[in-house]
C-alpha cells in the first residue's frame, strides 16, 4: 500500500536519531502548526524549499519524502582505496601539560594518517585537524607526558568537561579541561596538583581547538 506523507514524516522523525516536530519546524523556518499538519495528514504535500530543508534535516531522500518513491535514506558511495585514509598535518609545537610552550602552530614537520571514517565520526575536517605533542604532567593520568593529540582547530566554542588546546600569554600553548562553574569558565588540570585558571578579562586565553584523540607509547 502506498504510504502517505504523514506516514513518511512520522517514520523519518522516529529516526534514528529521533527528532521533534519543533526542531523540524525550526529547520524549515515554518510554524509548528505547519509541521503538525504534515504529521496529522491535514497537509498532503511538502513542496519547494520546505521539502529540501525537511529532507536534509531528517536525513532522507527528497523524492522519498515527497512521493514515497525510492530508498528512504541516501546511499553513501563506497570509498575508493585512496580515500580510506587522510593525511593530518603534524605541527612543530608542544601543548604543555605544565610549563607552557611558546611555539606556534605554523611549521609542518610531517603528517599522520587517520581513517576517513574515524575523522567523519569525530566530525572534524582533515583541513582543520592538527596533531601536536604534549609535554608535562598537568593532565596526568588522562594525557601522559609525550602523548600526541589530535586537535580540531575548527571547534573553538568552549564546552563543559571537554579538553582544549589553548594559548595563555604567560605560558604559551597549553592543554586543559574546560569547566563552567557558576557561569564562568575555568581551565583545569586533571592532575590535582595544578591549580585551575580563571578565564576572564584579566586572564585572556585563546582557544586553538578541541582535543579529540590521543596516541601514546605503552
Amino acid at each position: 500500500m502506498q504510504s502517505t506523507l504523514a506516514d513518511r514524516v512520522k517514520l523519518a522523525l522516529a529516526g534514528p536519531p529521533k527528532k521533534t516536530q519543533k526542531a523540524l519546524a525550526k529547520a524549515c523556518s515554518v510554524s509548528p502548526p505547519s509541521v503538525n499538519g504534515w504529521v496529522t495528514g491535514e497537509s498532503k504535500t511538502i513542496e519547494g524549499s520546505n521539502l529540501i530543508s525537511a529532507a536534509a534535516f531528517l536525513g532522507v531522500n527528497p523524492t522519498w519524502l515527497a512521493k514515497g518513491v525510492g530508498p528512504m535514506r541516501p546511499e553513501e558511495p563506497p570509498a575508493r582505496a585512496d580515500e580510506e585514509f587522510q593525511d593530518v598535518l603534524r605541527i612543530d609545537a608542544r601543548l604543555a601539560g605544565g610549563d607552557g610552550a611558546v611555539q606556534g602552530l605554523e611549521e609542518v614537520i610531517g603528517n599522520l594518517k587517520f581513517a576517513t571514517s574515524f575523522l567523519r565520526e569525530c566530525k572534524v575536517s582533515p583541513a582543520k585537524a592538527r596533531v601536536v605533542s604534549v609535554r608535562g604532567h598537568s593532565m596526568h593520568p588522562t594525557i601522559p607526558d609525550g602523548a600526541v593529540v589530535l586537535i580540531d582547530t575548527g571547534t573553538k566554542e568552549p564546552a563543559h568537561d571537554c579538553i582544549f588546546a589553548l594559548v595563555r600569554p604567560a605560558e604559551g600553548l597549553i592543554v586543559k579541561r574546560l569547566r563552567n562553574q557558576d557561569g564562568r569558565w575555568l581551565a583545569t588540570s586533571d592532575n590535582p596538583s595544578f591549580d585551575p585558571i580563571q578565564i576572564d578579562d584579566g586572564e585572556p586565553i585563546s582557544i586553538i581547538g578541541r582535543a579529540l584523540w590521543m596516541g601514546t607509547t605503552l
